[in-house]
């Protein structure tokens, strides 16, 4: 009875351990796919610190340039070219402004010089109206306007 209950006491202590590492091989196959999604993250964030930590050292690099030519009195080449580019903006907005006033003057002395033509070309009717030579006039105005009813000078190809 003793050897009976010993070897099944044995039998039962293979199962357990054939089944523990079957047990163990299966999580093992169910954990890889994690594992390795998680080992690329790793490298992607590794490569991503790596690249934001260079950025910040150039960054501070830059500012320690500036500061040792403001120190130094000495501009460098790298502090020349941040302060042209500094400037250049400012000398685009200075352009436009400029740009913008020179437009603004133009388009006032278009609309002008549109009122004063408005204007005489009343007075014409008017005069023509008093002397009573309203169709000599509407011919001239013709005239002046072409097909389009436009001033010739602004008609396009197209319509001349």
């Amino acid at each position: 009875m003793y050897v009976a209950a010993l070897s099944l006491l044995l039998i039962w202590l293979a199962v357990v351990v054939v089944w523990q590492r079957w047990d163990h091989t299966e999580r093992l196959k169910a954990l890889a796919p994690s594992m390795a999604d998680v080992l690329n993250y790793a490298t992607y964030w590794k490569l991503a610190a790596g690249e934001a930590i260079r950025q910040h050292n150039d960054h501070i690099e830059g500012w320690n340039r500036v500061t040792t030519a403001g120190e130094t009195g000495v501009p460098l080449e790298d502090v020349a070219d941040a302060i042209r580019r500094r400037r250049e903006p400012e000398e685009s907005r200075t352009e436009l402004l400029n740009l913008t006033r020179i437009n603004q003057r133009l388009q006032s002395e278009l609309d002008r010089k549109a009122g004063l033509i408005v204007g005489l070309s009343q007075r014409a009717d008017e005069v023509a109206r008093k002397t009573g030579n309203v169709g000599e006039t509407a011919q001239l105005n013709q005239v002046g306007r072409g097909v389009e009813g436009r001033p010739a000078r602004e008609r396009s190809p197209e319509g001349a």
